[in-house]
Formats: structure tokens, sequence, C-alpha cells
């Protein structure tokens, strides 16, 4: 009897635990969405960050694209853009083809007339190893575009190869400098892209560093990005070069606070679509609506009327007034396979009353794409309890269990992507696992009364 007594102790103890963590939870809107609706509408600004808008309302500055505009975005060509590596040649040759993969990365996405992948989505492989390694349908989602460097006695030799699922052009060029090389290349890849106009990007391309510190940021790009090194060897070589802002997107906020340097580097290079992401990522502290950070999610669409990632965070910081929508939809669409931009447009689809199948059919897509975010597990499970499918929910929830109870390094950075759901984790005041347990009980109450 004192067993039986002190078993059912522990589990009331458990569901208590797990009540007062969800009411905490629901009032930490997470990187993924939930911020938008906040009754918040006064923020301090801070006062490091220049406004780069006029306007004082917030509606107004939430009103980044209609859905007009977005019907067009929609239907652009998305690109992925990889490292121009060869395992046969050098180091330097590789380290070039890295760097110059970057560079077009950043020049393209100043096109209007395609969705470029930004660099933290596109593995360091050579584009012969992602076509084979990686799932088909992310594969044939994109036009991808590799090559390689040779390094000769007469300069740079490259060849350019852009594939899409019907067809592979290819262009080989060469040049005696570095800077020929590379308006060799941004003059070719028209052709190379299958293309009938000039890109919109010449007026706008970066100020590129001499060879010699260009190679360096090629091997920068190729190291370890959990290597201190990394960031410190790309903050000191862009203080050198502080036009070359691409040197900035290196830097991991684990490591430094990049908010100053990347200020300076948004001033150097307005133009850099991905910089402007990169502040709002590190101005958004997960509270809802935050116009300091907003705008910078603004501008990198402005820049950049295809950037996935931009269109998916301005949903988190916008006016609770500002309808969102149509940007959520744009992140899941111009990002095939990212759990993140799903989880994000399966919450405004619940937000806006969408039906619960087509919300369940979406959650299972992010489930599939990346099976260790425990975010899509989460909603499926709410929509099964909404609707009173506690068997279904059950299943669910005892599928998360077990990846709680593993928590690979990618289910905790997927945890971790929220400021202060990171903190909460790192400091021991939130525990998923036991939280989870404490609803798989709950579930099997009702399931079996």
């Amino acid at each position: 009897m004192n067993l039986l007594l002190a078993v059912c102790l522990i589990v009331l103890l458990a569901l208590l635990a797990y009540l007062v963590q969800k009411s905490l939870h629901s009032t930490l809107p997470n990187s993924q969405g939930r911020g938008e609706g906040s009754v918040s509408t006064t923020r301090d600004w801070p006062t490091s960050v220049p406004r780069l808008y006029e306007t004082e309302s917030g509606p107004e500055l939430s009103t980044i694209m209609t859905s007009h505009e977005a019907m067009r975005v929609r239907k652009l060509p998305r690109v992925m853009v990889f490292p121009f590596l060869d395992r046969s040649h050098s180091p330097d040759e590789n380290a070039v083809g890295a760097a110059l993969a970057r560079l077009i990365i950043r020049n393209l996405m100043l096109d209007p007339g395609m969705s470029v992948r930004g660099p933290e989505d596109v593995p360091l492989t050579p584009l012969d190893e992602f076509d084979m390694q990686a799932p088909p349908r992310l594969v044939a989602a994109h036009m991808r575009i590799g090559g390689t460097v040779e390094l000769t006695g007469q300069g740079l030799a490259v060849r350019l190869e852009a594939r899409d699922h019907s067809q592979t052009r290819t262009v080989a060029l060469a040049a005696p400098t570095l800077e020929e090389v590379i308006e060799r290349i941004m003059n070719g890849l028209p052709g190379l892209l299958g293309l009938e106009r000039p890109l919109n990007s010449a007026a706008r391309r970066v100020v590129v560093p001499d060879a010699r510190a260009f190679t360096k940021y090629g091997h920068l790009v190729l190291m370890d990005d959990s290597d201190e090194q990394r960031t410190h060897r790309a903050l000191k070589l862009w203080r050198e070069h502080p036009e070359f802002s691409l040197l900035l997107h290196l830097l991991d906020d684990d490591i430094l606070d990049p908010l100053s340097p990347y200020l300076d580097g948004f001033q150097h290079d307005p133009c850099d679509a991905q910089l402007a992401f990169l502040l709002f990522c590190r101005l958004w502290d997960s509270e809802g609506y935050q116009p300091a950070a907003l705008q910078y999610a603004r501008r990198a669409i402005e820049l950049s009327p295809g950037h996935g990632k931009a269109h998916m965070v301005a949903t988190h910081a916008a006016h609770p007034a500002a309808n969102m929508l149509h940007h959520a939809e744009l992140g899941y669409q111009l990002l095939p396979g990212n759990a993140f931009a799903i989880t994000n447009y399966v919450q405004k689809l619940k937000r806006h009353h969408a039906p619960p199948d087509r919300i369940a059919e979406i959650a299972l897509e992010g489930v599939y794409w990346d099976p260790e975010d425990p975010s899509n597990y989460e909603q499926l499970i709410s929509i099964h309890k909404a609707r009173r499918e506690y068997r279904r929910a059950l299943l669910i929830a005892r599928q998360l269990q077990g990846i709680y109870d593993a928590m690979s390094p990618r289910t905790r950075y997927c945890l971790e992507q929220d400021p202060q759901q990171r903190e909460r984790l790192r400091r021991g005041l939130w525990d998923p696992a036991a939280e989870n347990r404490a609803l798989i009980w709950s579930l099997e109450r009702l399931v079996r009364p």
C-alpha cells in the first residue's frame, strides 16, 4: 500500500510539473513563430541600433509585401550554390572554390528572379556528393550550381556546372587575376542558369579583398564551425578588410556578441541580404513584436525577395495587427525540407483556422524532413488532442519521448533556437523529457480512464 501511494504521489508531482511547465512555456514565444499575436506593441529601441525606416507605425513597418507580390515570389526558381570542391585538388584551390561559391550566393541573392538558399543551408560537399546522398525530393526541388577551381601558372581556371531536373549546363573560364575571374563568373552566370537577361545585381556587388585574403576566407569557410578559432580569425580578417562583409557570416554568437561587427559590416555593405537576416537573428529576443529586429528582416526581403528565411522570421517580430500568413507560406515553399519553416507555417495556419487535416499533413511533412526536431511532433499531438484522437496523440507522444531521451545534437539545436528556451534548457530550468513523460501519463489516462 505504501508503495502504491508513493507511486501515485510521484505521478501527481510529474503531472503538476507538466502543467506548470506548460503554463510557463505558453508565455514564452519561440523562434518558430509563437510570438505573433502578442499584445505588447511598445518596445524600447536599442540605443546602438539605427532606424532604417522613418515610420513609427508597427502595422506599416510590418507590411512588407502584398499577397499579390507574394504570388510572384512563390513561383521563383530555387537555387543552391555548392562550394567548388574537388577531393583531388590542393587545399588552396578548394579554399578559393569555397570562397567563390559564397560570393556567388551573396550576389545571386540580389537578383529578384530567383530564390537562393543561404550559405548555412548548403552542405560543404561537392555537388556530385550532394546529388548522390541527399533526399531525391530535396535534390529535385532546386537548381544546383557547383564547380572546381585550378590554380595554374597563368592564373585561375574555373569550371562551373548547373543542374536541374531536365538538363546540365557547364561553363569553363580562365583569367590571370582573381578580380577578372570573378567578373567572368558573374557575366557567365545568366547563360549557366538559362536566363535570357543579365543579373540584376551588378551595381551592388561587394568589394572583394586581395587574392591572399580571399583564400584565407575560403579556408575559414571550410573550417569546422564548432572551432572557436574560426570566429576569432574571421573577425580579425574582417577588421583588416571591413568592406568584405561575408567574413561576418562566419561569426558564432555563442563565442562572442556579433552585434557591433554586424552593424558596422552592414554600413560597409548595405546590400548584404544575408547579413540583414543575421542582424534580425541577433536582435530578436523571442518576445513577439520587435520593430528594431523586424526592420532587418524587412530589409533582407527588399534586397532579396526570395530570401525564404527572412520571410519566415519576419512573422515572429511583426505587429499583432499584421497578417503575416503569406510570409509564413513563402518560408515554407521557398525552403523545402526546412522543419522550422514547416513548423512556423503550421502555427500560422492554426492561427488562421485552417482545416486540421491540412495542418496535420504539413506537420507530417516536417517529421519526414527532420525526424529529430520535436516541434512538428508537438503540433501533431496538439491536433489529435483537439480532435479527441487520444490514441494517435499517445502514439506520437511516445515517439517524441524516444527523441527527448536520446537528445541528439540536432534535437538540442532545434530546442535552442528560442533564446529564452535555450537559457532555461542550459540552466536546467526546463526538462522537455520529463514534461513529455507527464503528457504521456495524462494521455494514457484518457485512453484508459
